[in-house]
């Protein structure tokens, strides 16, 4: 199970025994609560299942404000750690250096994922002493279809300069809850560097993950017992599955113009590449509008009132990214280490992560408008729309990012720009732009590639979380018609104009014509 791989193997001190038995106790609880639906009703929440525990644990309310939500509980230990009682307060007005503002950042996490969460984290408070915490959010609903409601928890522990670790935690004070912090000599992490939370994929992996936390503690001998972990012994390492390094191709849709598709193109790409058999995992960085997550959301929506199997992305949830660049970079290592490809819906603007996400880049996919407003972010022309003056603001970056991936891994990436939104008629401005990006492909090294036609249909499928690969399921209630056809035509040739094929297998079923 990769991911609980990397949460493992990314923290650097060993976590207590008291930290595994509140992941246990709260991951166990949520199950059971579940059942058979898509997330536990808030109206069955019993917090006295979970003992020692409710006073490290949190309710908090998303159905009114989802950006200062509201707290409906707080246990007594998270009080003191937040200076006091935020009861019926929004997020606002946590005091930002408590392990409490710090978990909740991660909320969005849970929501896109729709899925629990476990978060390592460690910061340095306002007395300068290093606070190491551990967390779990779980998600709730009011109806058992959307989440407006997270439960969590969470314990932590003070190390003071040239201290041992003070726990904060049920197990505090007994003398097998909290094992060495790691040896004195260990190189310390970057402060406010966070480990990458764990987000549970479905039930099987809860109950995967239940196992492992409860077990831990103790290693498996080549002979099938199981034995305690001696106090000297080096923090469990699981590798990466198949000990290989990330494999996954890093696709960035990217332009500094609003209104060309990009969501929609990122959309069709993703499930393109799903259909092919290839795993793929998607991060929205194009905040607060989030139209990828939203057309996702949308998409599971229709699997669930129309009985469907649609195939979706693994998602990444980096809440305020502009706040906290680094956890795109966590969520690239995880996903690409995951995933076949990772696609980035970026936004339509100059901003430092979306700069980050371009040089991190295999293949950046510009689509761009059929207007010279759209051409002035690649450069800059004169009057007659012939002569190159300079780079546009876009074509800079782009140039800037390449030199930094050329810089980091010893190669760069392919650029390839489209014109999207193609009106169906032969205007001379048509026939202008054509030549000016051919000119331009030349002077920028970047591939001219086939692009979509405006059709209606992009903005009638976004309410139903469909893309026109979709169209084949009769349940999805669209009717196909020609223009669909003529539509999916253009959707391959896109793909096939990026360069990116289907596994073997499935290229030649295809060929075959079996799908």
């Amino acid at each position: 199970m990769p991911k609980l791989a990397t949460w493992l193997k990314s923290d650097s001190k060993p976590a207590s025994h008291s930290d595994k038995r509140l992941a246990n106790r709260f991951l166990r609880y949520w199950e059971s609560v579940r059942g058979d639906k898509d997330f536990p009703l808030i109206s069955e929440l019993n917090l006295d299942a979970v003992g020692e525990f409710v006073p490290y644990t949190f309710n908090l309310d998303l159905s009114a404000d989802r950006d200062n939500p509201k707290f409906r509980f707080i246990g007594r230990q998270l009080i003191r750690d937040c200076g006091g009682d935020v009861t019926n307060q929004g997020t606002n007005a946590l005091l930002p250096q408590s392990c409490l503002a710090r978990a909740i950042e991660r909320r969005g996490e849970v929501v896109s994922e729709g899925k629990p969460c476990m978060i390592s984290d460690e910061f340095v408070n306002a007395e300068g002493n290093k606070v190491l915490y551990r967390a779990v959010m779980l998600p709730f609903s009011s109806t058992g279809e959307t989440i407006d409601f997270i439960i969590g928890a969470i314990n932590s522990k003070t190390v003071e300069l040239g201290k041992a670790a003070h726990p904060k935690g049920p197990a505090a004070g007994r003398a097998e809850a909290a094992p060495d912090a790691g040896p004195a000599d260990a190189p310390a992490r970057p402060q406010g560097r966070a480990d990458r939370g764990v987000a549970l994929r479905n039930r099987k992996e809860v109950s995967d993950l239940i196992a492992k936390v409860s077990a831990v503690m103790c290693d498996e001998a080549p002979d099938g017992a199981r034995r305690r972990r001696g106090e000297g012994e080096a923090p469990l390492a699981v590798p990466r599955e198949g000990g290989h390094a990330p494999r996954g191709r890093v696709i960035v849709v990217g332009s500094e113009k609003g209104g060309t598709g990009k969501s929609t193109l990122a959309m069709h790409l993703i499930v393109s590449l799903l259909y092919d058999g290839h795993k793929v995992g998607c991060i929205d960085l194009d905040s607060p509008q989030s139209s990828l997550n939203r057309y996702l959301e949308n998409r599971r929506a229709m699997n669930r009132q129309h009985a469907l199997n649609l195939p979706l992305p693994a998602q990444a949830g980096s809440s305020d990214p502009d706040k906290r660049p680094g956890l795109l970079e966590e969520d690239l290592i995880r996903l690409a280490g995951d995933c076949d490809f990772v696609v980035i819906d970026t936004p339509g603007s100059d901003s430092a992560i979306s700069r980050l996400a371009h040089s991190w880049a295999n293949i950046v996919v510009t689509p761009i408008n059929d207007s010279f407003f759209d051409l002035d972010t690649l450069a800059v022309l004169d009057a007659e729309g012939k002569q190159i003056l300079r780079r546009g603001h876009y074509a800079e970056m782009v140039a800037q990012a390449h030199k930094q991936k050329t810089a980091r891994t010893g190669e760069g990436f392919d650029w390839i720009v489209l014109r999207n939104r193609l009106s169906n008629l032969d205007a001379h401005n048509k026939n202008r732009m054509a030549d000016a990006l051919q000119t331009l492909a030349e002077y920028l090294n970047f591939r001219n590639g086939a692009g979509l036609s405006e059709r209606v249909i992009y903005r009638e499928l976004f309410l139903k979380g469909l893309t026109l690969l979709d169209l084949r399921e009769q349940r999805a209630g669209v009717a196909l018609s020609m223009s669909h056809v003529a539509a999916r035509q253009e959707l391959r040739a896109l793909v096939k104009s990026i360069g990116i094929s289907a596994p073997a297998g499935k290229a030649e079923a295809r060929a075959a014509g079996v799908t």
